[in-house]
């Protein structure tokens, strides 16, 4: 089983998302920072898709995401969620008062809850 905390689509849209909450434009920033990470770190950064990796993933999973977060978007959780191929093991719990922070310690009551459901306790 797995339990993911706001995972980034790709490791670009995770750029773009912490630029934004610094007020810097996307583009064309985003890819620099891609493109210098790679040089830097060997290996190529716009083939980091968890979005992608997604499908072939086979176990239970849990999903959660934040609706005020402002570095992971609804658009990015979604396509992870529907990208998870056992559609009866997948599950999508979403914080209505939290955003890209500790889901436990801001909302601690649906977290454990969600947990433990997920976990059939």
């Amino acid at each position: 089983a797995i339990i993911a905390e706001m995972p980034f689509a790709s490791l670009q849209e995770a750029a773009e998302g912490r630029l934004a909450t610094m007020g810097l434009p996307k583009q064309p920033f985003a890819n620099w920072l891609c493109c210098w990470g790679s040089i830097l770190r060997g290996f190529w950064a716009f083939n980091l898709q968890p979005a992608e990796y997604a499908q072939s993933v086979k176990c239970k999973v849990l999903l959660q995401w934040g609706v005020n977060d402002v570095r992971v978007s609804r658009a990015e959780t979604q396509r992870i969620y529907q990208n998870l191929q056992n559609a009866a093991s997948r599950r999508l719990a979403v914080y209505n008062n939290s955003g890209h922070q500790s889901l436990l310690a801001n909302e601690p009551q649906q977290w454990y809850t969600e947990v433990n459901n997920f976990l059939g306790k």
